[in-house]
């Protein structure tokens, strides 16, 4: 997947391993070489079995320019807001609909 997450217009890309997201910077002539985990969450260890039970997605959950990660857990949607210096909040609960638990599946 590609988002903004600091904010400087370029897209950067994710993807999500068993541990949680590593992310590669737009550099604007291509992208950094290393890709850097950020948060331990939104990984197979921490609940996400698949992407069909459990998709990720990114979005500008709180309008501030820099895009965010959001998960759907069984037990509902998760956020982890970007500060935009390269990190994110710890992942939070911000609803308990739309998981697995309360009849949502793929």
């Amino acid at each position: 997947m590609v988002g903004d997450f600091n904010g400087d217009k370029k897209c950067d890309i994710i993807g999500f391993h068993n541990a949680g997201p590593y992310i590669s910077h737009n550099t604007g002539s291509g992208f950094d070489g290393v890709s850097i985990q950020y948060n331990y969450g939104f990984g197979i260890n921490d609940g996400y079995a698949s992407y069909q039970a459990n998709p990720r997605v990114i979005g500008d959950v709180d309008v501030d320019g820099k895009d965010d990660i959001i998960g759907f857990k069984n037990d509902g949607v998760y956020v982890s807001f970007s500060n935009g210096n390269y990190q994110f909040t710890a992942s939070q609960k911000l609803y308990d609909g739309f998981g697995v638990n309360t009849g949502w599946n793929s």
